[in-house]
């Protein structure tokens, strides 16, 4: 099989396996433009944020169209200077359903506040 042919397959394959996702509700996905880390807050319920989903390559047309109709905030690494470096910290070092760990809370903060205020939810 030629090198060229492989690549196909391997795009063909990791576009399939993306279009069967299984969409966990957070209200805030971090995307650096590979990574994703998708987070929910429940502040009357606990005390820090937590991850429910996290993907690699997921396609960015994607991953607008499951945050447009979960109603989830997209913040790139373009929309905030710290959520390329907060993304890759939590894909690295937090699994599904672990709070995200306390050196990144000021960060996380940070930018849940920016988005609540650029969202007018604050």
């Amino acid at each position: 099989m030629s090198i060229k042919k492989e690549c196909k397959t391997k795009d063909y394959e990791n576009n399939r396996n993306h279009s069967k996702i299984r969409y966990r509700k957070g209200d805030m996905v971090i995307y650096d433009g590979r990574y994703s880390v998708h987070l929910r807050y429940s502040p009357w319920k606990y005390d820090a944020p937590y991850v429910v989903g996290k993907y690699d390559r997921l396609p960015h047309l994607k991953l607008n169209e499951l945050a447009e109709t979960n109603k989830t905030i997209v913040i790139h690494k373009n929309n905030h200077e710290e959520a390329d470096a907060v993304c890759r910290m939590l894909y690295a070092n937090c699994n599904i359903s672990d709070f995200i760990p306390p050196e990144t809370y000021a960060s996380v903060a940070r930018i849940y506040a920016w988005a609540y205020y650029y969202m007018g939810l604050l």
